[in-house]
């Protein structure tokens, strides 16, 4: 039995099963059975403990105003560990599905779109206002580049900001729950726009993508995104510098995780933006 399974043991009464779903070296999540249902377990180090009460205001608060997340059961520290506990989801992740039933890739992508853009017109409240942003940038490129997005008109919206379709789940064709709200923020919509095409471009066309050896899929995809989300809040415009700062975003998060080559694909995506 790993740490993980004792630690789970220890906070958690009368488990039946505990399965690994994700481990890795900085986070781990398990779907555990007990007798009150069944339920993920999500495990950070100590210091993650104020990213789950981040989590946890958001996905209560877009839950008030219809949108699909999963019921938080609890947050909580345990020796060296946070945890977070929530009602497990059945859903497939949406990539999943866009792979297993290519021929469904525009509508898919539509509800895609449509749930995105519904929750940018949540209106935002102290509440939530009040969280840490994911946004606040480091020093250079990124930070000029998102002070002139600030400089562009907008109006505040609440943003998933890791909006893709590994996280966001489906059954029979509907979108039936959005999770890993870990960088939920508060900032002008285009950023969350922006943030969703570069993780679609980027990352999506990367070697070892499930796309890459069908790119005409994704492009469909991100057609039926556009137009979902179109649908609902409008056509969105003055996107490219959104799209800029979202490429000097990623090469922060990818540093160190990427070849030097690959890095370069990154930057020179965000920098045709401008």
């Amino acid at each position: 039995m790993s740490s993980m399974e004792s630690l789970i043991l220890e906070i958690s009464k009368d488990v039946q099963s505990i399965e690994v779903v994700y481990g890795g070296e900085d986070s781990s999540v398990y779907k555990i059975v007990t007798k009150e249902g069944t339920f993920a377990v999500r495990i950070l180090p100590l210091f993650g403990y104020q990213q789950f009460r981040n989590e946890k205001v958001f996905m209560e608060y877009v839950r008030e105003h219809g949108i699909l997340v999963p019921t938080i059961k609890s947050v909580q520290t345990h020796k060296n560990y946070s945890v977070m506990i929530m009602e497990w989801s059945n859903g497939q992740p949406l990539l999943k599905v866009l792979l297993e039933q290519p021929e469904n890739a525009l509508n898919l992508g539509i509800e895609f779109g449509k749930t995105q853009a519904n929750i940018h017109l949540i209106p935002v409240k102290e509440i939530i206002n009040q969280q840490k942003s994911w946004l606040i940038p480091l020093k250079g490129s990124e930070e000029s580049l998102f002070q002139d997005c600030l400089r562009i008109e907008n109006h505040p919206s609440v943003l998933h900001l890791d909006f893709h379709p590994l996280n966001v789940l489906t059954d029979n064709g509907k979108i039936i729950s959005v999770i890993d709200w870990a960088n939920a923020s508060v900032g002008d919509k285009r950023f969350d726009i922006a943030r969703t095409k570069s993780i679609l471009q980027l990352e999506g066309k990367r070697v070892g993508s499930p796309f890459k050896r069908n790119l005409e899929l994704l492009l469909e995809f991100e057609k039926g995104w556009i137009m979902g989300y179109q649908e609902i809040a409008g056509k969105q415009t003055e996107l490219d510098q959104f799209f800029a700062w979202a490429g000097y975003r990623m090469l922060r998060d990818l540093k160190g995780k990427r070849t030097e080559e690959e890095l370069k694909q990154v930057k020179d995506w965000a920098n045709k933006w401008l």
